[in-house]
């Protein structure tokens, strides 16, 4: 065979093996670890995770000892202990919920003041409603997730 006809037929074996192996499923990735025992709700990369009604009753939770309502629009989230979190350095992603809210307008935030509930230091969340004025407080139930 001539030369050229030996490179169009190793060109095109190339061809035919590349188009194959980029066809090839690519291999799943592992599984994310779970932290065991803390947890009534999967949410493998998270270290906390809570979903708090208006009432400040946890109806799902992950890496929280306690919360609770302390005032109209305020309430109060303890982590668990066996986590060690310094709560000084945490940021929370908060969200409102609102299929469990009454109003349209809800909103909730991380406050940087503590709180506490029996003597354990929590994180503070404060909710508001603006429905038809100015915000104000009120009870809405929310989500917290600390990655």
């Amino acid at each position: 065979m001539s030369r050229l006809a030996n490179g169009l037929l190793a060109a095109s074996l190339l061809l035919v093996v590349g188009s194959a192996a980029a066809g090839a499923a690519p291999k799943p990735k592992p599984a994310a670890p779970v932290i065991r025992g803390l947890s009534n709700v999967a949410v493998p990369n998270a270290r906390l995770a809570a979903f708090v009604d208006d009432t400040g009753q946890l109806l799902l939770a992950k890496g929280v000892a306690a919360a609770a309502r302390t005032g109209t629009g305020v309430y109060c989230v303890v982590p668990s202990p066996s986590l060690n979190l310094n709560l000084a350095l945490v940021i929370p992603a908060i969200t409102a919920d609102f299929l469990s809210s009454i109003g349209d307008v809800n909103i909730a935030e991380y406050a940087e003041a503590s709180c506490q509930i029996s003597s354990q230091r929590g994180l503070m969340i404060r909710t508001f409603n603006g429905d038809g004025g100015p915000f104000h407080p009120a009870d809405v139930a929310f989500t917290i997730i600390i990655p």
